[in-house]
């Protein structure tokens, strides 16, 4: 690899990792489907990629957040069942239609945009608790009564699946069990991530999983069950030392007051290498931490690099900045965010390489 390939940001995603990940959630729920979320690019990763992994691990329901993105995928996967979680819009009728789509149906204006193209199949989400999409349990009774036969699908969402000693999940789903008691659809589903590992209950007929299915923890109060899918990282791009007193970065928030080694990394916040983490965060360079000094810029960030071997110091070497010394809820900790955020925030600049071992 050349210098400029070995300076530039790049972010390694291991698509065995996603389908382990994808075979260890599904042994959650032996009873039950187990769907893959691919919002926004399957969370920052590559939606080309990874939904064809999903497919072969035996995934054949996805969904999606947009219109957009439904479409995208249809182009990937012919043959499968695709969800569009924003519902149905009249004007993208033809849309729904030719690439065979089906909208998750969130509010009464949506299901009266709908019910005059009933020739397209739904899904339903109700708000058991979640107070963000979704009818209200006597919206869903109304939908039935106005003849719902083309609904093969309800949902809803749970606020705090991550938290099992948290009493909103029974009370979601007693609501929940309570609202489908009249219905008869194809697929029930509550569960995403995290709310498989609530337990049976919480199954019902198919579950959704997303961020798990690239490592991010779904039982943050227990170790991670899953495997990590992406290492990020990036090269030296300039090594100084400076001698004498001085401050590093815009605003000068960081103090120098001995001898110090700094390298500057070409990477910040344009590619979603979060400001936040200023003076907070930390990255690897071999096994050596160094950590990061002075405001994160657009494009460049500084670290102390003292502690590191003058040998591992020089133009393109490697510099690690998601990895197994310093995970993806390590950074998002100290970027004062979720594991979320820092997967879907990373930037267009940074080259996506794919590995499948």
């Amino acid at each position: 690899m050349s210098v400029y390939g070995r300076i530039m940001p790049r972010v390694t995603i291991n698509l065995s990792s996603i389908r382990s990940n994808y075979k260890l959630l599904k042994s959650k729920i032996s009873h039950s489907i187990l769907a893959s979320v691919l919002k926004a690019n399957a969370y920052g990763l590559g939606i080309e990629k990874v939904a064809p992994t999903l497919s072969k691990a035996g995934c054949n329901i996805f969904f999606v957040a947009t219109l957009d993105e439904g479409i995208e995928l249809r182009h990937i996967l012919p043959k499968t069942t695709i969800y569009i979680l924003h519902g149905f819009f009249s004007e993208s009728y033809s849309d729904y239609q030719k690439f065979k789509l089906k909208p998750i149906l969130n509010s009464v204006e949506q299901i009266k945009d709908w019910l005059p193209y009933t020739d397209i199949i739904a899904g339903v989400q109700i708000d058991t608790g979640m107070l963000r999409l979704g009818l209200t349990p006597r919206n869903l009774q109304n939908l039935k009564n106005k003849g719902g036969k083309n609904i093969e699908l309800i949902m809803s969402h749970l606020a705090c699946a991550d938290d099992p000693n948290n009493e909103k999940n029974l009370d979601q789903l007693a609501k929940f069990n309570d609202a489908i008691i009249d219905f008869k659809p194809k697929y029930i589903s509550l569960a995403a991530s995290s709310g498989i590992f609530l337990g049976h209950d919480y199954h019902h007929n198919l579950c959704r999983a997303g961020a798990a299915l690239f490592g991010i923890n779904p039982t943050p109060l227990e170790p991670n069950q899953m495997k990590s899918a992406i290492r990020l990282q990036t090269g030296i791009l300039q090594v100084q030392q400076i001698n004498g007193p001085g401050t590093v970065g815009y605003g000068g928030t960081y103090k120098i007051s001995r001898t110090t080694q700094i390298a500057t990394i070409p990477i910040g916040y344009a590619d979603g290498f979060f400001r936040s983490l200023g003076n907070v965060g930390s990255v690897f360079i071999n096994q050596y931490r160094a950590p990061i000094i002075g405001r994160v810029s657009m494009d460049l960030t500084t670290i102390d690099v003292t502690e590191v071997p003058d040998q591992l110091l020089y133009a393109g070497s490697c510099v690690d900045l998601i990895c197994p010394n310093y995970g993806l809820e390590d950074i998002a900790k100290d970027a004062g965010t979720i594991g979320y955020e820092i997967l879907t925030s990373l930037g267009s600049r940074i080259q996506r390489n794919y590995i499948d071992n």
